[in-house]
């Protein structure tokens, strides 16, 4: 993101040189501002397109980006049809920008078009995070239901709609939900980790300990799980 503001400050600069210049050569030096004004134009042209190839690139790298960090969201949706899985993209750039409301608009109209359960999914996934991240925490809700109708045993969905429940206190509904998340993916690390935190926020840490373990038989190297352990043994005490 700050390497996008400085390309574009950068071209910014270059555009008011240019014009500072003609205005320059025209009323301090007195030549015609007919005389190099195509020139200028040209240019200005110039500096136009060189931003708008730069803007094209950094959406293409940004596209890559969300791919490879959302493959497990994003599965094989619109895999048949590139053109509009950009569309799907460009949704989730929103998304990653904090344009939470164009997001969600570009992700519903999205879902009209879409073919597969795989494909509706994904869109959907995509609104309720921006809906959870705008504080919508109902519609997010009520946008990861409609996911599990589809797709029951979605474990993104189940963890996630368990988060928001675990924030509106709604604490059997929420322990329902990640154990569903844990049986459709018995290796989600996060799952674990949401669930370990939730037993140790309301003192039962023999549970967290027990979620923090199966953490570390995934993936022996987290830190959040070491932790986790540490307050729940020093929780027993």
């Amino acid at each position: 993101m700050k390497k996008r503001y400085i390309n574009i400050s950068v071209l910014l600069i270059c555009a008011i040189g240019v014009v500072l210049i003609y205005l320059y050569d025209v009323f301090w030096l007195g030549t015609l501002y007919t005389e190099r004004l195509f020139k200028v134009l040209c240019i200005l042209c110039s500096i136009a397109l060189v931003f708008v190839r730069s803007k094209k690139r950094l959406l293409e790298q940004s596209f890559q980006t969300y791919e490879k960090a959302y493959v497990q969201i994003i599965g094989n949706a619109f895999y048949n049809n590139p053109n509009i899985k950009k569309k799907l993209l460009l949704g989730i750039y929103d998304y990653n920008n904090e344009k939470y409301k164009r997001a969600v608009k570009r992700l519903s109209k999205l879902c009209q078009k879409a073919q597969k359960n795989s494909d509706v999914v994904a869109c959907m996934i995509f609104m309720a995070l921006s809906y959870e991240d705008s504080g919508c925490v109902q519609e997010a809700i009520e946008t990861y239901k409609k996911v599990l109708k589809i797709a029951p045993r979605n474990a993104t969905a189940n963890n996630n709609i368990a988060m928001l429940y675990s924030f509106k206190e709604d604490l059997k509904s929420a322990f329902e939900y990640y154990e569903k998340a844990i049986e459709s993916n018995p290796v989600y690390e996060q799952a674990y980790l949401n669930r370990a935190q939730l037993y140790l926020e309301n003192y039962r840490p023999d549970e967290a300990i027990s979620d923090a373990e199966k953490v570390l038989d995934i993936n022996n190297d987290s830190e959040e799980a070491t932790l986790l352990l540490l307050v729940a043994y020093n929780l027993k005490r």
